[in-house]
């Protein structure tokens, strides 16, 4: 279901029958929320909001992936209890606690402090991403990788950089890609995900961005 009001921190539909707050969440979504952040519930909605409204199909998509990964957490969770179910019965269960799942991934991810990120592309450029609702974001970019998990999205060479490309679906930047006047990037096509082009500065030469909060969404601009 594409319509409808949605909870602003599971963005899943709330129904008749939901007991919804002031702040047009879900009750039990609300009490997931650690009490030292509820002073800064509006940042973290902000945070959650999609871009657009994704179609029907990939809301579908959402939540089948979004129960998986939660009957996957709940086998792995009670894996030595003699009381554990076989993965199908768990993904039954899941069914029934998504919206609180999906909040409490929210806030394990949340950041209360937004953390800009530059880098010059006369450098090497490394992106370190997270995971969240079984898709992968860029999280935060770099001249030099904080860690092993980090990935060289971008070697320097004499062709000069033009344009930067970002892969955005409805949450997030996915991908980034440079480009060099005469090696225009391979976009591949893919449902729900669209290209942003932004033109780097000549003079500068430096991509900078701006978190959403949550580390989700990046903004790049030259």
């Amino acid at each position: 279901m594409a319509g409808g009001l949605r909870c602003s921190l599971c963005q899943f539909v709330i129904s008749d029958e939901d007991i919804i707050t002031g702040s047009r969440c879900h009750r039990q979504c609300l009490n997931m929320i650690s009490p030292r952040y509820l002073k800064c519930l509006w940042d973290m909605t902000d945070a959650s909001k999609y871009d657009y409204m994704p179609s029907a199909r990939q809301l579908d998509i959402r939540q089948r992936k979004i129960k998986s990964l939660m009957g996957t957490a709940l086998l792995t969770h009670f894996a030595h209890s003699k009381s554990n179910l076989p993965l199908e019965l768990w993904e039954i269960v899941a069914e029934y606690l998504l919206p609180h799942f999906t909040t409490a991934n929210l806030q394990s991810l949340w950041e209360p402090t937004p953390k800009p990120c530059y880098a010059n592309t006369t450098q090497p450029i490394w992106c370190k991403y997270v995971e969240f609702e079984g898709n992968q974001y860029v999280s935060t970019f770099s001249n030099e990788p904080k860690s092993d998990d980090w990935e060289l999205v971008f070697q320097p060479s004499n062709a000069g950089i033009v344009d930067v490309y970002a892969a955005e679906n409805h949450f997030g930047i996915t991908k980034l890609l440079f480009s060099s006047p005469h090696n225009l990037p391979k976009v591949d096509e893919v449902e729900g995900i669209w290209w942003r082009k932004s033109r780097i500065d000549e003079e500068s030469l430096n991509i900078r961005a701006s978190s959403d909060v949550c580390h989700l969404l990046l903004y790049v601009y030259g």
